[in-house]
């Protein structure tokens, strides 16, 4: 089968979460004898084009989506919506999944792959289908998850307050009734993000974790002494966080426990791999 993945960004031109699941997963596909097509975006001029990397057929467009009606063209980017509606025409794909569209591409894309099929995936990641950013106002910096389910729920004011001067009204409306017409097939990352969805009005077909190839994660004994020798951590109980040093990763919280947790286990070392 032919398969098409869209996304805002993609390895190893631009590093990201989505991007880095669409590659694996592409990568898994085309281990399984599928041909696989990556559309995607790229900020530098002189990397757009198509190039075809370990048998997938990447083509980088540069294209972005700025300023005050950044939100407008998430739902329609003109521009964005031609480029892809062309190169859907050409490939003529059995299945299109998406990653995300919000940023560049515009959750209009997807009528353009529903053109040629009706085989459509939409991978949820976060929360950009109903919330103008990351949903913060639940951040609780103790580091203690609290005793009552989180209310996910944006309301109005909540949204005008995120999105202030570029708010769009209806957007999640829109984006629902797209998602809606195409037939999508909504992908949840985690049982969290489904239920976010879910209580914003958007309902996930079905709730997949990013998936991690155990095999090419495999490291031998030696190397993992030689890392521990090399950074003084032998006969250290690790802590192990690996993503962006940001408030929204979990970074606040894990600062917040670790005093009880050297209390408990005072040679305990956190090491910290990130930018």
């Amino acid at each position: 089968m032919k398969i098409l993945y869209i996304c805002d960004g993609f390895p190893p031109a631009v590093a990201g979460g989505a991007g880095t699941v669409a590659q694996q997963l592409a990568q898994a596909m085309v281990a399984r004898g599928h041909e696989v097509y990556i559309l995607t975006t790229i900020n530098d001029p002189t990397q757009a084009g198509i190039q075809v990397i370990d048998r997938m057929t990447i083509k980088r467009v540069c294209i972005s989506n700025t300023g005050l009606l950044r939100f407008w063209r998430g739902l329609y980017h003109r521009s964005a919506v031609r480029i892809a509606s062309q190169y859907i025409a050409v490939v003529q794909p059995d299945i299109v999944h998406a990653h995300t569209l919000n940023g560049i591409w515009s959750w209009w894309v997807l009528f353009a792959g529903r053109t040629y099929t009706k085989r459509i995936f939409m991978t949820m990641h976060d929360t950009a289908s109903f919330a103008y950013s990351r949903i913060m106002y639940l951040a609780d910096h103790s580091g203690f998850m609290p005793a009552a389910p989180p209310d996910y729920r944006m309301t109005f004011l909540r949204r005008l307050r995120q999105a202030r001067w570029k708010f769009v009204p209806f957007r999640e409306i829109i984006i629902w009734l797209i998602l809606w017409r195409v037939g999508a097939v909504i992908i949840a990352v985690s049982d969290a993000v489904r239920e976010a969805l879910r209580q914003n009005g958007i309902r996930a077909t079905v709730r997949i974790y990013n998936g991690v190839d155990m095999k090419a994660a495999v490291v031998h004994a030696s190397a993992v002494t030689a890392f521990r020798r090399a950074h003084n951590l032998i006969d250290h109980p690790v802590i192990l966080f690996g993503g962006r040093i940001m408030g929204s990763k979990g970074i606040d919280q894990l600062f917040a426990v670790l005093p009880f947790v050297i209390a408990r286990v005072p040679k305990a070392i956190l090491v910290i791999i990130g930018d």
